[in-house]
């Protein structure tokens, strides 16, 4: 039901750890959403976001990279974005040991399964896919929660395709990212369809969403067959 989803409200957090547990929160509720087929009613979604809760909230590392998602603010982007950096594992392990701030340096080595990385000799470096988020965050999901759960589908979708390893060249990621567009499209159709169902008030309020239905008007099932992987499309 959507309705409980989108009619969440939340204070205004008065310093920087409050709102990054906000936004820590809301990120988490959106990938819970999406992979609950009692609330959204579509098994591919919830396919595609039971993996990535894996990815996220378990902290499940495949054995040749790592995933990761993290909220770093101070970052003045406008969407949901994917950002996927090589590091050294020598080098990375040396700046955790000197006390790096840095929080991809930080959040990696809370992982348990980084020890492992560390200590296997046939791995020299990490692929490292962090999540960046709006810093207004909150505020986009109560003025238009239609953008910020199109945006976690698609930013959602490339981790997906991060973790199943089909992001290794540039036309791996052209693809990604036409199959995130179709994904994100996936979710609009359904949840305004779950809306009408219970004659929740939805509209799609931005021209990006708007020509992206047209573009996608059927979906995943838009996509020319070479595109389709993985999925149980009906």
């Amino acid at each position: 039901m959507p309705e409980a989803f989108f009619g969440q409200k939340f204070e205004k957090p008065d310093s920087e750890e409050k709102k990054i547990q906000l936004i820590t929160h809301l990120f988490d509720a959106h990938v819970d959403f999406l992979r609950d087929s009692s609330r959204f009613p579509n098994p591919v979604v919830n396919s595609v976001f039971q993996e990535i809760w894996g990815f996220i909230g378990q902290k499940i590392i495949p054995p040749d990279k790592v995933v990761l998602t993290s909220v770093p603010l101070g970052q003045n982007i406008p969407s949901f974005q994917i950002g996927i950096v090589q590091w050294n594992k020598a080098e990375m392990l040396n700046q955790f040991l000197r006390g790096s701030s840095n929080p991809l340096v930080q959040a990696v080595a809370t992982i348990p399964e980084f020890t492992g990385i560390v200590f296997n000799h046939n791995i020299h470096t990490v692929n490292i896919a962090t999540v960046f988020v709006p810093e207004n965050f909150p505020e986009l999901f109560e003025d238009n929660p239609l953008f910020t759960l199109g945006g976690i589908a698609l930013v959602g979708h490339q981790v997906y395709d991060f973790g199943k390893g089909f992001l290794s060249s540039s036309e791996d990621s052209q693809n990604a990212n036409i199959r995130a567009s179709a994904f994100e499209a996936e979710v609009l159709i359904t949840i305004l369809r779950l809306a009408k169902k219970e004659n929740i008030d939805l509209q799609i309020q931005n021209d990006y969403q708007q020509q992206l239905l047209k573009d996608f008007p059927n979906g995943i099932n838009s996509l020319t067959p070479e595109l389709k992987y993985g999925w149980n499309l009906q």
